[in-house]
């Protein structure tokens, strides 16, 4: 069973962010289809759905990639309860 990785690609220059991510997508489209290429919007998505996005196995190849955009700054920070 292979570790898992994680990479967060930042930077003042988001057309370049942009480009490496379809970089990524491409060249892991070739070696191992698109079935487990999940891709969300920061903007969007639920914690859940990301979660679960990046704790279920593979489903069709050996490998998965799940891509987040718009991310870091994307959310505005949860009111606490005070008890």
């Amino acid at each position: 069973m292979t570790k898992p990785n994680f990479h967060l690609f930042v930077g003042e220059d988001s057309f370049l962010v942009l480009e490496e991510a379809k970089r990524w997508k491409r060249v892991f489209a070739e070696k191992y289809g698109d079935n487990d290429l999940i891709e969300f919007d920061g903007l969007d998505a639920s914690p859940e759905d990301i979660v679960e996005a990046v704790s279920s196995p593979a489903f069709l190849s050996e490998r998965k990639l799940v891509i987040l955009k718009n991310f870091l700054g994307a959310r505005k920070p949860r009111s606490r309860k005070k008890s």
